[in-house]
């Protein structure tokens, strides 16, 4: 009985998926699916609706124009040093605890975890989310924000060639993608160490160029389209290096970006998956245990 699941995935993955894509494609201009720009638009739509007449959310004009318009923004907060070093000292410590867990030379922590109190041995996190980023959330969404899930990892230099040649390290996101979530959801990063231009950072196409990109392939594939090596990827926006507790706000649904090499040292992030939240409660990490890809799911918590 248990073959008729997997058919089922792999049917949906082969067939349903790329004409899902291509429609998202088609439809909006991105490579995120046409039921995640739907589900999306539509979670925007009702939780501005639910916002109090008159209530105005403070603007970071500059910031959140830029987001609107590129896709992402750096911004950097000096008094979140503090967190940041207290969560670098434990986050290092477990690494050298769970060094078995590595897998495709990637080491993470997430809010996910059932059997991982993520908060008690990581309260700090709650901190992040203050002051300038969460202006800049609110005015890009004309509503409160919400955390789905964080995580916590830490990327190293693949020791094979092979697989750097064909993207595959990192869960396959060395090749150039899109998230594939809902688009109402974004995601704020913190670096947790120094990242140089020749250390590994992410790097991300803005919304305009990542759009032509993708749509020169109906439906675009990650792991065909996006490979690192493509000389269409020579050139790209934006590097996300810079000193420890540097922010990144970035649209990973409608700007295509990938892991690249840490050559120099390992590279540790700290990641929030942000959603729009529909109910407007002031908790933001009111239920952080979410994965956003599914569209109904999405709707339906």
């Amino acid at each position: 009985m248990r073959i008729f699941p997997q058919l089922i995935n792999k049917f949906s993955r082969i067939v349903i998926w790329p004409i899902n894509v291509m429609l998202g494609q088609l439809f909006y201009g991105n490579a995120s699916g046409l039921a995640q720009n739907y589900v999306g638009n539509r979670l925007l739509s009702n939780a501005r609706k639910k916002v109090p007449q008159g209530k105005k959310f403070l603007d970071c004009k500059q910031k959140v124009n830029g987001l609107l318009n590129n896709g992402f923004v750096f911004f950097d907060e000096k008094q979140d040093l503090k967190s940041l070093n207290s969560i670098k000292k434990k986050f290092d410590s477990w690494c050298i605890e769970n060094a078995n867990k590595m897998s495709q030379c990637r080491l993470q922590l997430s809010s996910l975890d059932k059997d991982f109190d993520f908060y008690k041995n990581f309260p700090e996190i709650k901190a992040l989310l203050k002051g300038e980023v969460s202006r800049i959330l609110k005015a890009y969404y004309g509503s409160n924000f919400e955390v789905l899930n964080v995580h916590i990892y830490r990327t190293v230099m693949p020791k094979k060639e092979s697989v750097l040649l064909d993207g595959g390290a990192f869960g396959s996101t060395m090749c150039w993608h899109t998230d594939g979530s809902t688009t109402d959801t974004i995601k704020v990063f913190y670096l947790l160490n120094d990242v140089t231009d020749e250390g590994g950072p992410m790097l991300f196409m803005n919304k305009s160029n990542s759009k032509i990109i993708s749509g020169k392939h109906l439906p675009f594939i990650h792991t065909k389209h996006g490979k690192p090596d493509l000389e269409i990827f020579d050139q790209y926006d934006g590097a996300y290096s810079g000193k420890k507790g540097l922010g990144l706000i970035v649209d990973t649904n409608k700007c295509l970006h990938r892991a690249s090499i840490p050559n120099e040292t390992k590279r540790d992030m700290i990641c929030f998956y942000i959603g729009v939240n529909g109910n407007q409660t002031q908790n933001c990490f009111h239920n952080t245990m979410r994965e956003p890809h599914s569209a109904l799911s999405r709707l339906l918590n």
